[in-house]
């Protein structure tokens, strides 16, 4: 019983603080939830985010990777949509992703 409830309060306590899982990267954080959060304010802006959740879906970069990026970018005061693009561009870059790239290949039409 006593395990059980210092279980619940370290979960508690990791949740309110921060800890290594966040909520959203406990649930299916959707496309259309990221745009609200972002307040992404111009329909290129809104196309770049659908563009990155369609490429988590094609298999082209891993989910961590816009969960990260979100995460960092919620957190600011304003303008959370820049921070998400140049978050996801950083993280892109470390993984070896060329972002520019994989958005292009999205919207280029197969003959």
């Amino acid at each position: 019983m006593f395990s059980r409830r210092i279980g619940l309060i370290v979960t508690v306590c990791g949740i309110l603080w921060g800890g290594a899982q966040d909520v959203f990267a406990q649930s299916q954080l959707t496309a259309a939830q990221a745009k609200a959060v972002l307040h992404c304010p111009t329909d290129a802006d809104k196309q770049f985010v659908d563009d990155c959740f369609t490429l988590v879906e094609r298999g082209k970069l891993p989910q961590q990777t816009v969960l990260y990026a979100f995460q960092y970018a919620r957190k600011k005061p304003k303008g959370q949509w820049i921070y998400f693009e140049k978050m996801m561009y950083i993280y892109c870059d470390q993984a070896g992703y060329d972002l520019d790239r994989l958005i292009a290949a999205l919207h280029t039409k197969k003959r």
